[in-house]
């Protein structure tokens, strides 16, 4: 992944719950932005999140079926190159958006669309990004969707403090579900560590990945930050 992709500043804190003697992470608990770092994963079209880890990314058949329509001949293949631009890098529908953007990559600004209406058979929308030639669509109306945003500050409102298990299911914090969770791993608390990390967009990329191919997106997503709880076994 290129370093415009990566150079997001979040800095999000979390206590990891670390079982010792694999290294298994049981849980992470952080507060309203981790919770809504896990929420904007569902907000991603898989062609953008293909496009982000590149052509070195693991996604199975859907990195198989991506890399087939990235290297169509757009002129005899597909309907336009904006056709093929909206399946191998599509943007986050502005419904969906933050007011601060957790991954400013993804951030749907830098797109428009544009209408235009052929003869008695409907209308085409185009979608095009900032910097292509507006002068291929021919004479169009550029769609207003303004009043249909609805940006937020956050996904979730209290309490303010998430604690989500290793494979990103995700509940609010308290007392009673830190006990449940306890009864449900039975483990013996003296194979338990907690330890406290600051998490950036690398490693917001990371768990993506790892949640898109595996039920241990923490463990394995979080994997770097582990080696010296792994050490202590």
């Amino acid at each position: 992944m290129s370093e415009v992709e990566i150079s997001g500043n979040i800095q999000i804190n979390l206590k990891l719950v670390i079982r010792k003697s694999d290294g298994k992470v049981l849980c992470a608990q952080g507060e309203q932005d981790f919770a809504d770092l896990l929420l904007s994963f569902l907000t991603f079209p898989l062609g953008r999140i293909n496009h982000i880890f590149g052509e070195n990314c693991s996604l199975g058949s859907i990195g198989g079926l991506y890399k087939s329509i990235a290297e169509l001949n757009v002129n005899k293949y597909l309907i336009s190159k904006q056709a093929k631009d909206r399946l191998v890098s599509p943007c986050i529908s502005p419904q969906l958006k933050l007011t601060k953007p957790i991954f400013p990559i993804l951030d749907p600004g830098d797109v428009d669309y544009y209408r235009h209406y052929v003869g008695n058979f409907g209308i085409h929308v185009h979608f095009l990004k900032a910097w292509d030639d507006k002068s291929s669509v021919g004479n169009c109306t550029r769609l207003n969707f303004s009043k249909y945003e609805t940006s937020h500050e956050s996904y979730v409102k209290g309490p303010s403090m998430y604690v989500a298990t290793d494979d990103l299911v995700i509940a609010p914090l308290s007392p009673i579900s830190a006990l449940g969770l306890l009864n449900r791993f039975k483990i013996p608390l003296n194979d338990l560590k907690e330890k406290v990390v600051t998490i950036g967009m690398k490693e917001a990329l990371s768990i993506l990945k790892a949640g898109l191919t595996s039920n241990s997106a923490l463990t394995n997503g979080l994997a770097h930050l582990l080696t010296e709880v792994k050490e202590e076994k």
